[in-house]
């Protein structure tokens, strides 16, 4: 019994296995898969070499409070000091109403409080180290940011220079920029 079961087992595989081969006469004609361009880019790295060199009206990442205080006066509102298990540090949140900011500030080894990520809204004027600030046209970001473009996190309303671990998303309305966030969206 166990012999005609091994029988009928390898009897199937040989089947299913000359159903899968080609006849040694057909032409088969290889078909060359097309390789998008960005496909080969780290764009994590792209990513955090972006946050590392790119500013918004001077803000940047890694600016200290200190710092901050000659570019930008005091918050219309700081958020009481918060542990985030992501990343294991203390947070604040800063917010300028009336200047369309907020920043997200991560406390450093020595104590002090650093910027870790940047949100810019309407009525803010500031702009990016490249000229790009809200209401710039969606053309104007591309044109800008082409190298970091990532298509994966980008669609219509959304352009992604990086990724969404770290790098800049502009949100997109009626092709031009609404708000700017320089930073980490997702852990």
């Amino acid at each position: 019994m166990k012999t005609l079961f091994f029988s009928l087992i390898l009897l199937v595989a040989l089947i299913l296995l000359s159903c899968n081969r080609t006849p040694p006469n057909q032409n088969v004609q290889k078909v060359e898969s097309v390789q998008n361009p960005d496909s080969n880019k780290d764009f994590s790295k792209l990513g955090f070499e972006l946050m590392r060199v790119e500013s918004i009206g001077g803000l940047r990442i890694g600016l200290k409070e200190t710092d901050l205080r000659e570019i930008i006066d005091n918050p219309d509102e700081r958020s009481k000091p918060l542990y985030y298990g992501a990343d294991g540090l203390m947070h604040i949140t800063l917010k300028y109403n009336i200047k369309g900011i907020e920043l997200d500030l991560f406390q450093t080894p020595d104590s002090s409080y650093a910027i870790g990520r940047i949100n810019i809204t309407p009525p803010c004027n500031l702009k990016t180290s490249k000229g790009i600030g809200i209401n710039s046209r969606l053309e104007d970001v591309k044109s800008a940011y082409k190298y970091y473009f990532n298509p994966q996190f980008s669609d219509d309303m959304t352009f992604v220079a990086g990724t969404i671990y770290g790098g800049i998303i502009f949100q997109i309305e009626d092709k031009k920029v609404k708000s700017i966030f320089i930073g980490a969206a997702a852990e």
